[in-house]
């Protein structure tokens, strides 16, 4: 039984967040949203998956693929920012596995990559 109950803490949950979510690198503003999904995953700090509407287009896709058990293949992306590139700096789920259907189309950024990302102005 514990097993279980284990398995069900690990597996992560999406919630939807009103939260001004700001990241910056390079001088510049990447992505404001308040419009993103946050994910809970134990025992990591929370990601925060932004739409792409709301991220700048400084992102090129990366040739990196990972996979998650639960939302599937994970896409990265490089950031330009300047004459700088951050190599993977974000990932997406293109094709979300069922459950994350929500995280199609929304980008989230390593905080360690990035100059500063702020949530609801605390970061």
């Amino acid at each position: 039984m514990a097993v279980s109950f284990l398995a069900a803490l690990r597996r992560p949950r999406a919630e939807r967040t009103s939260r001004r979510v700001l990241v910056r690198h390079g001088g510049a503003t990447v992505a404001d949203s308040t419009r993103g999904w946050r994910v809970r995953e134990w025992p990591r700090r929370a990601a925060y998956y932004l739409p792409r509407e709301d991220v700048s287009g400084r992102l090129t896709p990366s040739a990196r693929r990972t996979t998650c058990p639960y939302k599937g293949v994970a896409s990265y992306w490089d950031l330009h920012a300047g004459d700088a590139v951050v190599r993977d700096a974000a990932w997406s789920y293109e094709d979300p596995k069922p459950g994350y259907a929500e995280l199609r189309g929304m980008v989230a950024f390593y905080p360690s990559k990035v100059d500063k990302l702020t949530v609801g102005g605390a970061g």
